[in-house]
């Protein structure tokens, strides 16, 4: 297979012959039955029932399996890492299959049967998978958000960070933050405007510029809305 845009899910069956390689995207195994043996770039790992394997792209691997095995593996194109595993060069395991581990395989059966699945479930399904992989890294667009919450920024934008058209970016991120887009960056903003009050004796304007805010008054506006009154009425109790 070669790189492809998008992610696909299927149920495959690995023989005892070792098979070297590489390719430009990452994988996930997840198990059914079975156990994998998997070499990548000298990094010896093994696919069981009990654990959950991650294999990084453009690493070169070889695996193979001395008794029945089968396991749902997921193809993931780069862009859809977040940067942390985007980085790493050896496989990750995930050594508790927990309640949340069999839940997705639950679903997984559901979805990918005789062919390859690459629908929005599955893309959600191994959104949540890496998020357990990596619970201390935020989402691509919300990581994003926290970087450059003082340049513009449009949903249209942030939502194709995460492979979502806008509108289901709305339902993500109000279901992932509890806010939505809108009022996740103006609190950003407000806090970092907050904390240059606080450290700072810049004018109001320049600290209206720092935050992404290109008038006073626009900052002026988001600081009483969210903290009761205005940036100058902060300052001056202080």
């Amino acid at each position: 297979m070669t790189s492809q845009s998008y992610v696909i899910c299927e149920r495959r069956i690995y023989s005892k012959a070792p098979y070297n390689h590489v390719h430009p995207y990452a994988q996930l195994l997840v198990p059914i039955t079975g156990c994998l043996n998997v070499s990548v770039d000298s990094h010896a790992a093994i696919a069981n029932e009990n654990n959950v394997l991650f294999i990084p792209a453009d690493s070169e691997h070889s695996f193979f399996a001395a008794d029945k095995n089968e396991f749902f593996v997921f193809d993931i194109p780069t862009h859809f890492l977040q940067s942390n595993l985007n980085q790493t060069k050896k496989p990750e395991i995930i050594s508790t299959f927990d309640n949340r581990w069999q839940a997705i395989r639950s679903l997984l059966f559901s979805e990918v049967h005789e062919k390859p699945a690459y629908n929005q479930s599955i893309q959600d399904l191994l959104r949540y998978a890496i998020h357990l992989i990596a619970p201390n890294k935020l989402p691509s667009s919300i990581q994003f958000i926290h970087e450059n919450y003082h340049n513009k920024l449009t949903v249209q934008q942030l939502a194709a960070m995460e492979h979502y058209n806008q509108s289901h970016y709305h339902h993500w991120f109000q279901k992932y933050t509890g806010t939505t887009p809108r009022l996740y960056i103006q609190r950003l903003r407000v806090e970092k405007a907050r904390e240059l009050l606080l450290t700072t004796n810049y004018s109001l304007q320049h600290i209206s510029c720092q935050v992404g805010y290109g008038h006073q008054s626009t900052l002026s506006k988001a600081f009483l809305e969210l903290e009761g009154l205005t940036p100058l009425q902060f300052r001056n109790t202080i």
